[in-house]
């Protein structure tokens, strides 16, 4: 039972301070207590920024990697706070995201962006994303989009260095710089974000560049606003975009012949999330149209999680929910059905389709 005791964590971590408080007293070195226990002698911390601190040694060490550090000289009250306010929330941030517990992440990643503000650090980029997979857990996709426009802000800084993160926040990002955990469709208007969003941008109009544009602009034209994008990073880029921002404002005009026109006059790069955002506003355009028979838009929707479905499972679900519920035959539904219920049943449509269907 003595020797239970001796080895439980909160044994070995007071040994830890004891050997910390030995250590210090004995010579000069500072001494670091890793968040697995491990204990570092002997090492020099030579500076500390927002990120972690900098060994003599030329190495560096993450605050979320520290439980506690002991330094010989008048930074000790500093090196205690950044722990506190930076490494402690970084470190459960890193924790919930690496057991995919997004439920659970936002008190951390809001206590964190507080801290760190516009900061351009790992810790604020991780801060941001966790803020982003909690919105998108909880559905709501267009709150979704405040973090991530500080995410990309950040992200532009540097994008050698913070695509190294991308794996451990769950994001992936396409060739044209979007975001496709978020592709720019939105399901829901709400005029209230909308105008969350503005005010975000007023207060701090460095988020509202090219990489943000597109998203801004569509979430705009959702809303009923007629936008046109002036610059992207490239001329082909801005070329698709405002085809497809040109396609959704006549599908919400109801001009549903003149978006299926506008679509097919523009070919759009293969296997990319604008080719598929153009498939589904085509699909709605041909599912609207009188002049059409709903298979013929069923074809079109299908295409999506047929080609997409791991990639945009929000588009697949959306695709798969329109040919459902719209769908006269009900041969052939019930495998679509148990696409709702079964792989896409977290998406907004999954959802929704489980709410209808009771």
């Amino acid at each position: 039972m003595i020797l239970a005791r001796i080895h439980s964590p909160r044994w070995t971590l007071a040994f830890a301070c004891l050997a910390i408080a030995a250590a210090t007293h004995l010579n000069s070195q500072d001494v670091v207590v890793l968040r697995d226990l491990k204990l570092l002698r002997d090492v020099n911390i030579q500076d500390f920024d927002l990120d972690g601190v900098k060994l003599t040694d030329g190495g560096r060490i993450s605050w979320s990697d520290i439980r506690q550090a002991t330094v010989s000289n008048d930074r000790q009250e500093l090196i205690d706070q950044h722990i506190a306010e930076i490494g402690l929330p970084l470190f459960r941030i890193r924790q919930r995201m690496k057991a995919g517990d997004f439920a659970n992440l936002q008190p951390h990643a809001s206590a964190l962006r507080k801290r760190l503000g516009d900061a351009a650090t790992d810790g604020n980029y991780l801060a941001c994303a966790a803020e982003f997979q909690a919105a998108l857990y909880a559905g709501d996709r267009i709150k979704a989009l405040g973090p991530l426009l500080h995410l990309m802000h950040i992200r532009n800084t540097d994008v050698e260095r913070f695509r190294k993160l991308d794996e451990e926040a769950g994001l992936r990002f396409g060739r044209s710089g979007l975001c496709l955990n978020l592709l720019p469709v939105w399901f829901e208007t709400s005029s209230a974000k909308l105008e969350h969003i503005e005010q975000l941008l007023k207060e701090k109009p460095h988020l509202s560049d090219d990489h943000s544009a597109v998203y801004l602009a569509s979430l705009g034209q959702a809303h009923g606003k007629k936008i046109r994008l002036d610059k992207l990073d490239d001329e082909t880029n801005i070329e698709i975009w405002n085809a497809i921002l040109s396609a959704q404002s006549s599908l919400f005009d109801k001009k549903y012949l003149e978006t299926i026109k506008q679509l097919d006059q523009f070919r759009f790069p293969n296997a990319t999330a604008e080719q598929a955002i153009a498939l589904y506003y085509k699909g709605l355009s041909q599912l609207n149209s009188e002049h059409l028979k709903n298979s013929t838009a069923a074809i079109t929707l299908l295409q999506i999680p047929a080609n997409y479905g791991r990639d945009f499972p929000e588009l697949s679900a959306a695709a798969i929910y329109h040919v459902v519920v719209n769908s006269k035959d009900t041969d052939g539904l019930e495998s679509l059905i148990k696409e709702l219920e079964g792989p896409f049943r977290k998406t907004y449509f999954g959802i929704r389709y489980r709410e209808t269907a009771r």
